[in-house]
């Protein structure tokens, strides 16, 4: 009896072992990776430019023919930007063709300039925008600018949204046909008449996307030039309260 219980027992151990690991490697084979979170993240700033990042002879017109900005594709444009946006593509996340730009003046107070950027979703289906832009410039003259920039928490009136610095944005969605908006202001270091003058302002909507120009920027932001400070705000709801009265 002792004999064939040495025989068997070690036997059926096996087969346990054996249909154990089959069934974990069943599980893990059948397991679906979960689907990453998007990110987004907190505010961020660049400072002042090295030496090495100004562009040799930003000072004057150089003699090689500005290349137009609709000949740029998206890596040339996204490489323009000073800080890229803040948070990953959520559902539904606006890109580039679904989206126009446009930056209104507001106010000018010694030294300072505030303006919104409306983003307006033209496309046929819904979209989102969430969390702070993507920036960044170039000079009429084509020289990237290198602005000291921040993605700060404030409202359309430029002042702190609740919360301050944890103030958690949220996606907002946009139907057809609607926008958002977001504080600008642009000060220190302004241009003058010796200075390379805007010549696009570029917006990125998430980290990664491609880059749109802000209509009527050259215009509205002459004097922000190659060192000019820019601060930006989060996407917020649109609210013509906010707007300037043309009256």
């Amino acid at each position: 009896m002792s004999s064939w219980r040495a025989t068997v027992v070690p036997a059926l151990l096996l087969v346990a072992m054996l249909s154990g690991c089959t069934a974990e490697t069943s599980a893990e084979e059948t397991t679906t990776p979960a689907t990453p979170i998007p990110q987004d993240r907190a505010p961020a700033a660049v400072g002042e430019a090295h030496e090495s990042e100004v562009p040799a002879d930003w000072a004057e017109p150089g003699d090689v023919p500005v290349t137009p900005v609709d000949d740029l594709d998206g890596e040339a444009r996204r490489a323009l930007l000073r800080i890229p946006a803040s948070s990953d593509p959520v559902d539904q996340a606006c890109t580039r063709q679904d989206l126009t730009a446009d930056l209104t003046f507001q106010d000018a107070a010694m030294g300072h300039r505030y303006g919104h950027l409306t983003v307006t979703n033209t496309g046929a289906t819904d979209c989102a925008v969430r969390g702070y832009p993507g920036l960044g410039a170039r000079g009429a003259w084509g020289n990237p600018f290198v602005n000291e920039l921040q993605q700060n928490p404030m409202d359309l009136h430029g002042h702190y949204l609740p919360g301050g610095d944890e103030y958690v944005p949220q996606a907002l969605d946009l139907g057809a046909g609607e926008s958002a908006q977001l504080s600008v202001e642009w000060t220190g270091a302004l241009g003058g008449a010796e200075s390379e003058p805007l010549g696009e302002l570029f917006l990125q909507p998430f980290r990664g996307a491609d880059t749109l120009v802000v209509s009527e920027a050259a215009e509205v932001a002459s004097d922000l030039s190659m060192f000019t400070t820019v601060k930006v705000g989060p996407f917020l709801p649109h609210d013509a309260e906010a707007e300037p009265d043309s009256g």
